[in-house]
């Protein structure tokens, strides 16, 4: 799209340990956003949230974080607001995606409204491999994703 900036953009977020079973359903959703080239979705896959996402956190108009979450088989996705942790997090290696928010409005002086998009699990032992019933919430994932990428620039 041209005159597109990067503030125009929804930054996506997903992260998670692949060899972990259902711990990497974040992972697993961003790669395959990322496959469907949604116009003004950027799509990062990660290990954890660190530091250094915080200059392309910045640079959005908005930002999602995908991670898995323990469930049983009847629990869905959810999808919720966050914003920065008040007051500023430790600083870590490793961090919520809050404190990547708060390290965000620290370095840039503004932090983009966030939300965090969980996924149920129940398989967190060691395999490349989601269970069913993750594959079933990572679907219904990213249809949740899809129709909040198409409200959010409807509004914009």
């Amino acid at each position: 799209m041209k005159g597109e900036t990067a503030a125009d953009a929804i930054l996506i977020i997903g992260y998670g340990n692949t060899l972990r079973g259902d711990d990497g359903a974040g992972r697993h959703l961003a790669e395959e956003l990322a496959e469907r080239r949604l116009p003004r979705v950027r799509t990062r896959s990660v290990h954890q949230l660190t530091p250094e996402l915080a200059e392309e956190v910045a640079a959005c108009g908005a930002v999602i974080f995908i991670d898995a979450c323990l469930g049983r088989s009847s629990d869905v996705a959810s999808l919720r607001p966050i914003a920065p942790d008040t007051p500023l997090a430790r600083i870590d290696h490793v961090m919520s995606p809050q404190a990547v928010l708060a390290y965000t409005h620290a370095m840039f002086g503004s932090s983009p409204k966030a939300w965090l998009l969980t996924i149920p699990g129940g398989d967190f032992e060691l395999g490349e491999s989601l269970s069913t019933a993750a594959r079933a919430a990572t679907a219904a994932a990213l249809a949740l994703i899809e129709q909040f990428v198409d409200e959010w620039f409807a509004k914009q």
